[in-house]
């Protein structure tokens, strides 16, 4: 009985000295500046259910969704997308460095600055003849206001942008809308006081007071845009 007790405290021990340093996993979601390779000021959001986007700096880039996991003992993380891969080391709650490495590119040494702005990445993720599925990443910290936003969904067609029925914005931030007959399909993340116009002529700006984030994609994409990893410009 006293080997057993003696064990397990020699566990306990051992589990408190693994972990009293560096830094928790919740402590990790945020948004974050990434530089590296030639690649500058591009943006990552970490969600705190390892769900992650990250986006270019260029104003036509289209958000990427991925997944994210975390050794805390090594201190090391690892960051998947369809085209590409981060692993790193968390060096503080406001840094990470790593290697970056994407389809068609040489790997390069890159860093993850956490910004103190609230970033939204909202991603269209699939879209059939009938349906768009998309999800909104970003990193709600304490007492969010979800109730404080909705998704706002147009099916483009004929030049014109028609406005579906309005989705609620949810906490794990997935979300999904029935299209008519389109061409291309967008989705904005707005603040619920805004009311969004049935028909618009051409998408609307992000302007970070009534309309926080946008994409869009044409009818039938799936997941990403395989055709643009051998572009060395693009994030």
């Amino acid at each position: 009985m006293n080997i057993t007790r003696i064990s397990l405290v020699a566990a306990i021990v051992l589990a408190a000295w693994l972990y009293a340093d560096g830094v928790a996993k919740k402590d990790i979601a945020g948004s974050y500046v990434y530089n590296g390779g030639t690649i500058a000021d591009a943006a990552v959001v970490i969600s705190p259910e390892q769900y992650l986007s990250k986006r270019g700096p260029g104003a036509a880039d289209h958000p990427v969704g991925g997944i994210w996991r975390f050794k805390r003992a090594k201190q090391e993380i690892t960051m998947r997308w369809p085209d590409a891969t981060f692993t790193g080391t968390t060096v503080s709650a406001n840094l990470i460095t790593g290697t970056y490495t994407r389809i068609g590119v040489a790997p390069c040494a890159a860093t993850l600055d956490r910004s103190t702005t609230q970033m939204f990445h909202l991603v269209v993720n699939r879209l059939t003849s009938t349906k768009l599925f998309g999800a909104t990443i970003f990193n709600p910290g304490v007492r969010f206001p979800y109730g404080s936003y909705k998704v706002a969904v147009y099916a483009w067609s004929g030049g014109f942008g028609s406005l579906q029925p309005v989705k609620p914005f949810k906490r794990l931030g997935f979300f999904r809308s029935k299209l008519p007959s389109y061409s291309t399909a967008e989705a904005y993340l707005i603040t619920n006081s805004f009311v969004p116009p049935p028909v618009i002529p051409a998408p609307m700006a992000v302007d970070g007071a009534n309309v926080f984030a946008y994409d869009w994609q044409t009818n039938g994409f799936k997941w990403f845009d395989f055709s643009t990893t051998n572009n060395p410009a693009l994030f």
